[in-house]
């Protein structure tokens, strides 16, 4: 399983934050279809947040078609093509939040080293 990192002080709500990191590994393909993820409890435990948060955020990636609840409550990859959809969602995303970021004062260094940041942490696996 990949590790996801939680920016508790971010505006984006956590379970927006789970929901976000899950579809963006399975359209890389870092989560691969019929590949088993933790349960919501489990999830929860892991990232410490709450166990609501965590199945908030299953079961939009359920309704989207991302994850599938099999037989003995298991949730897995569905077989789907996230690809270019993904991409072009993430950059209106993306450019959205730089705007922002930019509006609010940030230089274009500064908002590049929070990515980076964030980055980093997030391929060593740190929480945040």
């Amino acid at each position: 399983m990949v590790n996801l990192t939680i920016e508790i002080n971010s505006r984006i709500p956590i379970h927006r934050q789970i929901y976000d990191q899950i579809k963006s590994f399975v359209s890389t393909g870092e989560l691969k279809s019929g590949e088993r993820i933790p349960s919501s409890r489990t999830m929860a435990g892991t990232l410490e947040v709450n166990y609501h948060t965590v199945n908030q955020a299953y079961q939009m990636l359920w309704k989207d078609g991302i994850i599938n609840l099999e037989k003995g409550k298991k949730y897995v990859v569905a077989e789907t093509r996230l690809g270019k959809n993904m991409c072009t969602d993430f950059e209106k995303r993306e450019k959205e939040i730089i705007k922002e970021a930019i509006e609010n004062g940030m230089s274009e260094n500064e908002v590049l080293q929070v990515v980076q940041t964030i980055l980093d942490r997030r391929n060593e696996g740190v929480k945040q």
